[in-house]
């Protein structure tokens, strides 16, 4: 039964890891200092192998200023009109040169315009807490089909896989 249970989580990871790569980019939201919730767009760098995400921001920003006071976020991701995440975690800024290096891609240049090199560049490690993640058919004919066989069932229309994994460190 643990094994069946391992394995099971080794798969819904890697379907994580794949919609996150696929969508690239997130919702990722904070608290902010008015006790509001604050979100922005981020690119995803890295889904490593312990369930960590990892962006480049800078640390005068209001992400590191927010996260500094609380460090619980949330994270949405979509990945066309089939594939969605949605996970909540911890988030710490991290000054790690190596990773920096590791993780750079010339596509930074468009935030950080002096390159590895800008003063106040820093990692922003997501520890990943809870995820849950919904897989949708993309053939319109799969749809319509599940749709209408709710119609003549007593059971609601089930439109993919849905699943709730719970990482926590």
């Amino acid at each position: 039964m643990k094994n069946e249970m391992k394995k099971s989580m080794t798969e819904d990871l890697r379907v994580i890891s794949d919609i996150i790569e696929s969508a690239g980019i997130c919702m990722l939201t904070t608290h902010n200092h008015a006790g509001g919730l604050c979100s922005r767009p981020m690119y995803t760098q890295e889904a490593d192998e312990n369930g960590n995400l990892w962006f480049f921001t800078s640390s005068n920003s209001h992400l590191v200023s927010e996260i500094r006071s609380n460090h619980q976020v949330q994270l949405t991701y979509a990945s066309g009109k089939e594939k969605f995440v949605s996970a909540s975690g911890n988030a710490y800024e991290v000054f790690d040169r190596a990773r920096m290096i590791k993780l750079w891609t010339p596509m930074m240049k468009a935030w950080f315009p002096q390159g590895i090199e800008t003063a106040d560049l820093v990692l922003l490690r997501v520890e990943l807490q809870d995820v849950e993640y919904w897989e949708t058919p993309s053939s319109p004919v799969i749809k319509v089909a599940g749709f209408f066989k709710s119609m003549v069932s007593d059971k609601p229309y089930t439109p993919g896989h849905h699943e709730k994994v719970n990482l926590h460190h």
